[in-house]
């Protein structure tokens, strides 16, 4: 397993393998092998992880849309592919690392809800017009 020394000055010192006080074996191991670590790449199988989440390459909707392509030209020197790992997948945004480059890619979806139509959240009885200025 290989750490990059720039992901933290923690892991570069090696001090994050230190057992906390009261801290028993199982919990320093899950800690040491899958929480303190960002980034690992284990060479035996030659797989790039990012806490815990896999390499992909960039969705291609991403890499042609208008505000990447700045990027895209300039930093990323007009690669056709970019490699990337997931961060954080929640319902409406989407958040990558850029392997090698330093640099995140976040897309949000639109939200899907009607709040206008939603059933019981507005009472009609209790609704008041308001001036306009």
């Amino acid at each position: 397993r290989f750490v990059p020394d720039t992901e933290d000055t923690k892991l570069r010192d090696g001090s994050y393998r230190k057992p906390k006080p009261g801290e028993n074996f199982e919990k320093w191991m899950l800690r040491v092998t899958t929480k303190e670590v960002g980034i690992e790449v284990n060479v035996q199988i030659s797989e790039f992880t990012l806490q815990n989440h896999k390499m992909m390459l960039l969705d291609p909707s991403i890499m042609k849309h208008k505000d990447f392509q700045h990027t895209r030209k300039t930093v990323l020197a007009g690669a056709s592919d970019v490699a990337c790992a997931e961060v954080v997948h929640t319902t409406n945004r989407y958040h990558w690392r850029l392997v090698g480059q330093r640099y995140d890619v976040m897309s949000w979806a639109p939200d899907k809800r009607n709040y206008h139509e939603i059933k019981g959240t507005l009472n009609r009885d209790y609704t008041r017009q308001f001036p306009n200025k």
